[in-house]
């Protein structure tokens, strides 16, 4: 809608490698990478949990779908969420 090129990718087809998770994970912490109100993490047994806060890089390549989405990312950095404020600062464009 506001002409800003893009590349959609599909984690439940197109996975994560390593070298994605690691970019994010240098921007965001890693346990905020996780969505913990999706039923994947709900599902997750406690010993992957607990890898959340000690491998958190592990834990989404072994579970592409905890990734907390939208995550944005582009030259500016990594943006994680909506919020139509902060996307349209992120992209320097109005809201």
């Amino acid at each position: 809608e506001k002409g800003i090129v893009h590349t959609f990718h599909d984690v439940r087809s197109d996975g994560l490698d390593a070298l994605m998770v690691k970019r994010w994970s240098q921007s965001i912490p890693g346990p905020e990478l996780f969505n913990r109100r999706s039923r994947s993490w709900r599902e997750l047994a406690d010993t992957d949990r607990a890898r959340a806060d000690s491998d958190p890089e592990a834990l989404l390549l072994a579970h592409p779908l905890l990734l907390k989405r939208p995550l944005l990312e582009a030259s500016g950095g990594v943006l994680q969420g909506f919020r139509a404020a902060d996307w349209a600062g992120f992209f320097g464009v109005l809201a």
